[in-house]
């Protein structure tokens, strides 16, 4: 099973090796999960049948920070803090730097309004009201400030505004 995991899906050694481990399998058809940016995210099957949620996290040599480290760190808090608005966590694996979830269906969110303004207010004072006793890591691009924001969106322009005509989605980002 490993070796058709790792040809067919083009899974490195390690990721084929947690899934294994942990009892849970790729299904038949595409299983990535659109929508993330920096991290795969894709649908699996427990050993029930049941599905997961396995998250490979994102690592660039020339990028010293450790978004898994980090991530994981940040969701021990919000378990712990905010239980009920937080999916829970199945296996880690540092080695495959990917992690697996419980699958909660649900829908994309469309039009914010007073209620989900609400809602994500309610979920930030748990945060904050069960605030971590030991630090936690900075995330990717943590702001602490207005100017902080500031910065980050104008990199990010930046980089969009000098991208090679030749990318593939050049036309777009234009």
């Amino acid at each position: 099973m490993m070796a058709a995991l790792e040809k067919e899906a083009g899974l490195p050694p390690e990721l084929v090796r947690f899934l294994a481990s942990a009892g849970f399998d790729l299904p038949a058809e595409d299983s990535l999960l659109r929508g993330g940016a920096n991290n795969r995210v894709q649908q699996v099957l427990g050993p029930g049948g049941g599905s997961a949620v396995l998250k490979t996290y994102f690592l660039r040599p020339a990028d010293p920070r450790d978004r898994f480290a980090a991530e994981r760190a940040f969701y021990a808090h919000a378990r712990g803090a905010a239980p009920a608005w937080v999916a829970r966590d199945l296996h880690w694996s540092e080695g495959a730097r990917a992690a697996i979830f419980e699958f909660i269906e649900g829908e994309a969110v469309g039009a914010v309004g007073r209620e989900e303004t609400e809602a994500a207010g309610t979920f930030v004072k748990a945060l904050q009201d069960g605030r971590a006793t030991a630090p936690l890591p900075h995330a990717s691009e943590a702001c602490f400030s207005g100017w902080g924001h500031a910065e980050v969106l104008e990199s990010r322009l930046d980089r969009l505004a000098n991208i090679s005509s030749d990318a593939p989605l050049a036309q777009q980002v234009r």
